[in-house]
């Protein structure tokens, strides 16, 4: 269920990120969407973003899934390199470790909860 996402998730593209990004948040519980919509990504970000030229990439290196908690919920760890490449050519990566926490809601699998961990640029 993650893993198919991924590149949603870490498309910052400046042609194709709003509609990524919103199928992302489509995979998430109503209060993670409302959080990632304020502190991931707000309207400001989502104009610079479109407006930007930029390309990105994103290539998983690792998906780790939890055994179920006791809630019957999972985590799951993904570890990757983004690339983001810019109109003039250059290119930046950088290490991403984020945990989610994914849930069974009547609606199917979703995505309650986003963190990050050990992120360096």
């Amino acid at each position: 269920f993650v893993k198919s996402g991924l590149h949603r998730v870490w498309d910052l593209g400046a042609a194709t990120a709003m509609q990524s990004q919103e199928a992302a948040i489509s995979a998430m519980t109503q209060s993670c969407a409302e959080a990632y919509r304020q502190n991931i990504w707000p309207p400001t970000l989502a104009k610079q973003v479109q407006e930007s030229g930029l390309r990105s990439q994103f290539q998983p290196q690792a998906v780790d899934v939890s055994e179920n908690l006791q809630d019957g919920s999972v985590v799951v760890k993904v570890r990757g390199v983004q690339v983001l490449g810019a109109a003039s050519g250059q290119q930046k990566s950088r290490q991403i470790n984020v945990e989610y926490m994914v849930i069974q809601t009547p609606e199917g699998m979703k995505i309650a909860g986003i963190s990050e961990g050990g992120q360096s640029r």
